[in-house]
């Protein structure tokens, strides 16, 4: 194997690498990985390019538009599927988050349907959720992946239950900023966590133009819970000490059982149990309930 072989191998894991990071909620990893990857041309470049962009978006750095507009120009250049997704990915993103208006909006549209013809389900659902979000779509088309299906026709909490079951927070929080208002804050929670400055802004903004309090400190108490439960999760935990069923819990908290589901799903996530009872046990023996 010769020496450019070698670094090429080297190059497409550490983006591997990278992107398993990225998608773990670990973007300061993930962005200097990549970063150092993005001199010179070709796909591995877009991909670095298009995971750096994302990053800057979602925190407010003025140095995304520039970063993906780099990334979809050697996109264009390439004229490749692989490559003109990631960077479609990336704007379209960067659109719904920056609001701006002069996005190549068409070009993503035909690289959604490219996708789909050529049945790649999970790359065009990411697509067509973007251009859901920004209006530019009414419904899911036929073809795209479960979690992005789920969020357009409205089952926000069973597509956030798939993100969870993948380990993928940032996902996990878009799929519940569209559920119900106490939903909304738990999203608002795990991007704040995440660091996601520009997206946590303008769920609080959307919230706030209802007539929602939104309190501040959310994310810091998650953060410093022992395993990482928001303050909800831990209502729902001491609920379930006490033996309580989901629509009972519901009835205490004012919630439906539905998002009672959702926060008893994640409870059990972040305890690394299967069960109820073994969650109320590894609580105990965490000294993790308010009651005991």
């Amino acid at each position: 194997m010769s020496g450019h072989e070698e670094s090429g191998i080297w190059q497409h894991s550490s983006l591997t690498y990278a992107t398993v990071l990225e998608l773990k909620g670990e973007w300061g990893k993930a962005e200097n990985i990549a970063r150092e990857l993005t001199g010179g041309k070709g796909f591995d470049v877009i991909e670095a390019l298009a995971l750096v962009g994302k990053v800057e978006a979602r925190q407010g750095r003025n140095t995304a538009r520039d970063t993906l507009n780099r990334a979809w120009a050697l996109a264009l250049d390439t004229g490749e599927y692989n490559g003109l997704f990631l960077a479609a990915d990336a704007l379209a993103e960067y659109a719904w988050i920056s609001g701006a208006d002069d996005m190549p909006v068409s070009e993503i549209k035909e690289i959604a349907e490219e996708g789909l013809r050529l049945g790649r389900a999970w790359s065009a659902g990411l697509i067509v959720l973007w251009l859901w979000k920004l209006g530019e779509l009414s419904a899911a088309p036929e073809g795209i992946a479960e979690p992005y299906r789920l969020i357009i026709e409205g089952q926000a909490l069973a597509a956030a239950q798939e993100w969870d079951k993948i380990g993928c927070p940032y996902e996990k929080a878009i799929a519940l900023s569209h559920g119900d208002t106490e939903t909304q804050l738990d999203a608002l929670d795990i991007l704040e966590s995440l660091e996601a400055t520009a997206v946590a802004a303008k769920l609080r903004q959307e919230l706030r133009d209802r007539g929602v309090s939104v309190p501040r400190g959310r994310a810091r108490e998650t953060r410093e819970h022992p395993v990482g439960l928001t303050a909800r999760q831990a209502e729902v935990l001491d609920l379930l000490s006490e033996g309580l069923s989901n629509v009972d819990i519901a009835d205490r908290l004012f919630l439906s059982p539905r998002t009672v589901e959702h926060h008893v799903a994640a409870v059990l996530s972040k305890l690394n149990v299967s069960t109820r009872d073994e969650a109320v046990a590894s609580a105990v023996d965490q000294g993790l309930l308010a009651s005991r």
